[in-house]
């Protein structure tokens, strides 16, 4: 449990110091990913894409986070694939030396996703089940497989994205 503060910061209490920390260490990791998720809360993307980026070079492991904040931004999809494709790197060394570690496979798999390396982040998934018939891993698959199975419906030229529901008016 964490202790309550006797009296909680403002978002702006928050961020004077942080810039303070940055003014004197610029490569402050955690500095940078404080302020992105306060600039996350406030909306005020530019800013949170800029110090998670900052951070994501000091730590990798970060690009995930980033190359999502990209593409939920819609940006340049090159842009996030490359992100994704450093996330991809990131991840995959800790990924080799701790098999198990299902939290670390899940972030190679959205990785891969968010690559547009949809069989790849699958099959790394499934040889995750083969390895540990773990339930969390399957709901993960059962959840990629509706992912996958809606973005190939959505592509198809059957799609009828400009009709209501069956049996309504468009």
């Amino acid at each position: 449990m964490r202790p309550k503060p006797l009296k909680p910061l403002t978002a702006d209490e928050i961020e004077r110091p942080l810039k303070l920390i940055l003014d004197q260490a610029p490569l402050h990791v955690e500095a940078h990913q404080v302020l992105a998720g306060l600039y996350s809360i406030r909306k005020e993307w530019k800013l949170a894409e800029h110090h998670l980026s900052s951070a994501a070079e000091s730590r990798p492991e970060l690009y995930l986070h980033l190359a999502g904040l990209k593409r939920r931004l819609n940006r340049d999809p090159m842009d996030v694939t490359a992100v994704a494709q450093r996330s991809i790197a990131a991840l995959s060394t800790p990924l080799k030396k701790n098999r198990g570690d299902i939290r670390m496979r899940l972030a190679l798999v959205e990785s891969y996703l968010l690559a547009g390396q949809d069989a790849d982040g699958r099959e790394l998934m499934l040889s995750g089940i083969e390895q540990n018939n773990d339930p969390a891993l399957q709901k993960a698959l059962s959840d990629l497989d509706l992912i996958l199975v809606q973005k190939r419906l959505a592509s198809s030229p059957m799609s009828r994205d400009g009709c209501g529901p069956c049996g309504s008016e468009p």
